[in-house]
C-alpha cells in the first residue's frame, strides 16, 4: 500500500470532515478503495521530519503559509525521491511570521521551476465570473497559437495525468500554477491544465472580495491561463543500480475539486484529475484511466397512445403487410400469366 500523507497545522481540509459538499471525507473514502494508505502528518518545528516510508504528502488547502522549518523539512524529503501534491486556493493576503517574508510560492519556484500566482482567475460576461468549466473542446481557443498542438481543449495531451481526459471538469475559486521563467537545473515542468482565454488573473483580491466585483487591470494576465503543472526533479540520491531517483510535485491552483460535493457530482472529471494524479506520484501508471461515469439511460415512459401506437405497429401492421404483399405477388401473377 502506498502511503499517503496529509500535512497538518495550517486549517487544512480534514479527511475526517464529512460535510456534504466541502468536506474531504470521500476522498480518504476514494484513497482507500484503491489500496492507499492514508493518515495525518505533522511537522514539528523542534524537530522537522518527514517519515521515511510516506511515499506521497498531500497538502489540502492551506489558509496560511508553511514555516521554514517545514519547508525544510519537505525539501529534505523530496531530495530523497519524495513526492508531493499541493492543492491551494488563492489568498487574499499571506501572514508572513519571523520577519521572513513569504516561504512556499518562491521555494516552489527555485526548486521546481512552478510559479503560483498571486490571483484569481475572474471572466466577464459570465454568470459567475470565478467559476471555470473545462473541457477537451478546442473550439474556446480557435483563432489562438497558444499550445495548440500541446493541448486538447483544456488538458495537456502528452502527460499521463491529462492524456485522456474526455470529461469537464468544474473548478471555482482558481488561481494560477504555471512553468517559471526561469527554470531550476534537472527540471522539467509541464503545465497540465488551462483556462480558456476569456479569462484572466485577477490580483486586486481584496477589493474582490469588498465588492464582488473585478476588471481587468493592464498589468493583469490574459487567458489562456495555466492552473496546474507537474515537475520532475533529478536529486543527487542514487538508488540501488546507481542512477539518480527523481521527485515528483504536482500544484494545481483549486482544492474545491477534491470535495465530498464535487467528487460524487456525475461529471466524474475531478475524480479523474484526482486518482490520475495520485497514480502518476506513486508511479502506478496502470491504475491512471477515465473511469466510468456510473451514467445509466434514463428509462422511456410512454403514455397510453403510445403504447397503442408500438401493438398496432408491431402486430397489426406487420400482419396486413404481409397480406398486402400476398396479394400484390397473386395481382402480378395473374396479369402475366
Amino acid at each position: 500500500e502506498p502511503q499517503v500523507g496529509f500535512l497538518t497545522g495550517h486549517q487544512e481540509r480534514s479527511l475526517s470532515d464529512e460535510d456534504p459538499q466541502n468536506g474531504g471525507s470521500v476522498m480518504g473514502n476514494l484513497l482507500v478503495g484503491e489500496s492507499y494508505g492514508i493518515g495525518n502528518v505533522s511537522i514539528k518545528i523542534s524537530d522537522p521530519e518527514i517519515p521515511k516510508d510516506l511515499d506521497v504528502l498531500v497538502i489540502n488547502n492551506p489558509r496560511g503559509d508553511l514555516h521554514p522549518m517545514e519547508i525544510k523539512a519537505i525539501d529534505a524529503y523530496l531530495d530523497q525521491g519524495g513526492r508531493l501534491l499541493m492543492l491551494l486556493e488563492p489568498w487574499k493576503a499571506v501572514t508572513q511570521g519571523l520577519g521572513q517574508g513569504e516561504q512556499m510560492r518562491p521555494w516552489l519556484e527555485a526548486r521546481f521551476g512552478i510559479s503560483v500566482g498571486s490571483d484569481m482567475l475572474m471572466s466577464q460576461g459570465r454568470e459567475k465570473p470565478w467559476q471555470l468549466e473545462l473541457r477537451n473542446d478546442d473550439k474556446p481557443f480557435e483563432g489562438t497559437d497558444a499550445g495548440f498542438m500541446e493541448f486538447s481543449g483544456s488538458f495537456r495531451k502528452d502527460h499521463p495525468i491529462t492524456g485522456g481526459f474526455d470529461r469537464s471538469l468544474l473548478m471555482g475559486d482558481v488561481r494560477s500554477v504555471a512553468k517559471a521563467a526561469k527554470m531550476p537545473e534537472g527540471v522539467v515542468v509541464s503545465e497540465l491544465i488551462r483556462s480558456t482565454p476569456d479569462y484572466w488573473g485577477e490580483t486586486d483580491l481584496t477589493l474582490l472580495e469588498e465588492k464582488g466585483e473585478a476588471t481587468k487591470g493592464g498589468d493583469e494576465k490574459a487567458g489562456p491561463l495555466s492552473i496546474a503543472a507537474a515537475a520532475v526533479r533529478k536529486t543527487e540520491t542514487l538508488d540501488d543500480t546507481g542512477q539518480p531517483v527523481t521527485s515528483r510535485v504536482v500544484v494545481i491552483g483549486d482544492s474545491d475539486f477534491a470535495t465530498n460535493g464535487q467528487l460524487i457530482t456525475e461529471t466524474q472529471g475531478s475524480l479523474n484529475l484526482l486518482m490520475n494524479t495520485l497514480a502518476w506520484l506513486t508511479e502506478r501508471e496502470d491504475l491512471i484511466a477515465i473511469r466510468p461515469s456510473g451514467k445509466t439511460d434514463p428509462p422511456i415512459v410512454l403514455n397510453d397512445g403510445d403504447q397503442r401506437a408500438i401493438i398496432w405497429v408491431s402486430t397489426l401492421l406487420t400482419a396486413q403487410l404481409i397480406a398486402g404483399a400476398g396479394l400484390a405477388a397473386f395481382l402480378l401473377r395473374r396479369k402475366y400469366r
